[in-house]
């Protein structure tokens, strides 16, 4: 809802769940209004579910303020914002204001560096972090510490993982993928998420495959349900250039016996080369039931739904 809109729910101090969404703010003088929502979030004690779009926040510390004041707060979505003012060689970390214990955080980013001022300050949180599920985009070069900090801090708990460089973003110099951590840390792991992006530019195709590889070859954790890699080319032809055979190998180890499905997301194309490839990558997989093909709307939906 509109930020303005807020004072006609303020009697409902019961309210576990709300949506912000704008104004944008040009003037950055202007973040009286930021004080006021502050403090009538505050006022919901019942508070864990907070989803903010399209919110150009002057400074880490008023967005600081903003999610701070939440103290029940579990889950944050945090789509089409900019957070990124802050020098991230001399951040001002707010520390009246320290990030809330999230079970579940999604920062969902268009262009470089949106959120950067966000992962920094989550990096400061209490340490282990209770999150158990964390999706994310790209993101500044310079976060990337801030970031790979990140999902190591929250290995004891995190249930689903979901790591994606989006197309759109893809042709865009100032972006990163996100890391692919060290699943081995993580023992209750039940879903995770990956993409291959054959035209990101600051890591090859080559090197991408390889890296979801060795990722889903650490899993460990027994409690494993889902694996989904997101495939994004210009050309379905470009699938056959992926060679994913040793995941077929590794999904047979015993830890992966729950195992539920498999799914692979042809972002541009749903054909039969990309059939083709994929039985003939995944042939055990395909023989056990679990190999999934999805269609990218259905992708597209899942990935920005809450």
């Amino acid at each position: 809802m509109l930020a303005y809109g807020m004072g006609a729910v303020a009697s409902l101090s019961n309210l576990r769940s709300i949506g912000l969404r704008g104004p944008l703010i040009p003037d950055p003088d202007d973040a009286s209004w930021l004080v006021v929502l502050s403090t009538l979030l505050a006022t919901f004690a019942h508070l864990t579910d907070l989803k903010i779009n399209d919110l150009d926040v002057v400074s880490l510390p008023h967005f600081a303020a903003l999610v701070g004041t939440c103290s029940e707060l579990q889950t944050l979505i945090i789509r089409m914002c900019c957070l990124s003012l802050d020098s991230s060689s001399h951040p001002y970390i707010p520390q009246h204001f320290p990030p809330p214990g999230l079970r579940s955080v999604r920062p969902v980013e268009h262009r470089e560096g949106q959120n950067d001022s966000f992962f920094h300050w989550l990096s400061t949180a209490a340490k282990p972090l209770p999150i158990v599920s964390i999706v994310l985009q790209t993101f500044g070069k310079e976060y990337i510490d801030s970031v790979t900090n990140l999902l190591r801090d929250a290995g004891p708990f995190l249930e689903c993982l979901a790591i994606n460089t989006e197309y759109i973003t893809s042709w865009e110099e100032g972006q990163y993928q996100p890391p692919l951590p060290d699943l081995n840390l993580y023992p209750r792991l039940q879903s995770f998420t990956c993409s291959w992006n054959s035209r990101l530019r600051r890591k090859s195709a080559a090197v991408q495959e390889a890296d979801i590889c060795r990722a889903i070859g650490q899993i460990s954790s027994h409690c494993m349900k889902t694996i989904e890699i997101i495939i994004d080319t210009d050309h379905a032809n470009h699938v056959n250039q992926l060679n994913l055979r040793k995941i077929d190998r590794y999904l047979q180890r015993p830890n992966f016996a729950s195992l539920e499905s498999l799914t692979l997301v042809s972002l541009h194309f749903y054909s039969e080369i990309v059939e083709d490839w994929a039985w003939k990558t995944f042939p055990i997989c395909f023989q056990r039931g679990i190999l999934k093909l999805r269609d990218p709307i259905w992708w597209a939906w899942l990935w920005m739904s809450p």
